[in-house]
């Protein structure tokens, strides 16, 4: 057997604790509709579900990670990360990863393993070799391998893509409801013949304040990513969606309104129907006439920061070049 050291346990006595570290990160962060959650279910007292709805649309993905912890985790005394859980009879049909994020940054280069969960809950053991760095869905070429020693997040993500040097998508890929039944998320070591060497407790760091993040961004992005909020809000894509697939069934523009408002009526009345239709249709318009704008802004910034992290690193170096023929220069009047 492998002796196992648990991080975060799901049973009904731990499992507030645990899911207070968690969030929710699906492909809404690149315009998709995918949503999921990470919560207790009914009277089962043994684990939680990671459960949603996956849709192909603008992405692809549902995933929970652990929040940026402000200190690096490390599991280097391992082997690797197990996790106790069962998945769903839609199992063979997506594709389960687990991440490792060992910087202390939200970006979208990490290290990702596939797993696949059976029907029965069970132990579930992956180790740090089988971890590959991945931007996004695709692999980084020539990447290190991962260091335990600095990890700052764990990630579990349902999802239609595999890791692949290209984008890569499972040909059998269904979308639409899954669960994964979740029990446990911990470490473990290699099997041992004789008696385990006793394990001293993992201790997982505290993790961000909820608005650290935001103190911590550049002036444009704080001032734009509120606007991006509004513009490209869940809310508006789904209408979006919901617009798209009526449209498919062969209703036009006027039909699909008719058909909103008399649905909305049904709960607010004909006339505060037609008002929140209105509402909507006047947002939406704006929402479209913002989006190339918002989009180009946010090009600008993101060029703007990167121009200006390459002339710090190329003023440290040339710094760094002029202190070491200073201190050269020095050394040979020294002598």
């Amino acid at each position: 057997s492998r002796p196992v050291t648990a991080l975060f346990r799901f049973d009904a006595a731990n499992r507030e604790a645990s899911l207070a570290q968690w969030e929710r990160v699906d492909d809404v962060i690149m315009g998709g509709v995918s949503k999921s959650a990470l919560v207790s279910s009914g009277a089962d007292e043994e684990a939680v579900l990671f459960s949603g709805v996956l849709r192909s649309e603008g992405g692809g993905f549902c995933g929970q990670r652990t929040k940026l912890m402000t200190e690096a985790l490390d599991l280097s005394s391992f082997e690797g990360i197990y996790l106790k859980a069962s998945g769903d009879l839609q199992t063979p049909n997506r594709i389960h990863k687990m991440s490792l994020r060992t910087k202390q940054d939200r970006g979208e280069v990490i290290y990702s393993a596939e797993f696949k969960p059976s029907l029965d809950l069970e132990y579930i053991f992956v180790p740090f070799s089988d971890f590959q760095l991945v931007r996004g869905p695709r692999l980084v070429i020539g990447a290190p391998p991962v260091d335990p020693q600095s990890v700052y997040q764990i990630s579990l993500t349902c999802t239609k893509f595999h890791i692949a040097e290209n984008t890569t998508t499972l040909p059998n890929f269904q979308p639409g409801p899954f669960s994964l039944r979740v029990a446990e998320l911990g470490v473990f070591q290699a099997p041992s013949s004789g008696s385990p060497s006793p394990v001293a407790p993992v201790i997982v760091p505290a993790v961000e304040a909820p608005n650290a993040a935001g103190k911590s961004r550049p002036l444009a992005l704080k001032i734009l990513t509120p606007l991006s909020k509004l513009v490209f809000s869940e809310k508006v894509r789904r209408r979006r969606l919901a617009e798209n697939k009526l449209r498919s069934r062969g209703l036009g523009l006027m039909s699909a309104a008719r058909w909103g408002i008399r649905r909305t009526a049904k709960k607010v009345g004909f006339a505060a129907a037609v008002a929140i239709a209105f509402r909507r249709a006047v947002w939406d318009i704006v929402c479209r006439a913002s989006a190339i704008p918002l989009r180009l802004l946010f090009r600008l910034a993101f060029a703007g920061l990167r121009l200006r992290k390459s002339v710090v690193q190329g003023f440290r170096k040339t710094l760094n070049k002029s202190n070491e023929a200073s201190s050269a220069t020095v050394a040979q009047s020294s002598k």
